[in-house]
């Protein structure tokens, strides 16, 4: 399979560790959106797009244990005032 330039995929460190290629795309790019850089933890991925040339901040959280297609859940980081706020 081939994936959009400038897509961020992800994958099960111990399904890739076993050899297995399934991956999943986190973020696709648009005609008015990129992917500037990125960050994880645990249990989150911070992204940092481009946006309309506008930069926004997108948390997706993933539920503990969920391992379907769509167990990431997109959270926009508002500015206010100087701070950034969920």
């Amino acid at each position: 399979m081939t994936y959009k330039k400038g897509s961020l995929i992800a994958s099960s460190l111990d399904a890739f560790v076993a050899g297995k290629r399934e991956f999943q795309v986190v973020f696709e790019p648009t005609k008015n959106s990129s992917l500037s850089g990125f960050s994880g933890s645990k249990n989150r991925i911070f992204l940092d797009l481009l946006t309309d040339v506008r930069s926004q901040v997108v948390v997706l959280s993933r539920k503990p244990g969920d391992r379907s297609k769509t167990r990431w859940v997109a959270t926009l980081l508002k500015e206010t005032a100087g701070s950034i706020s969920i």
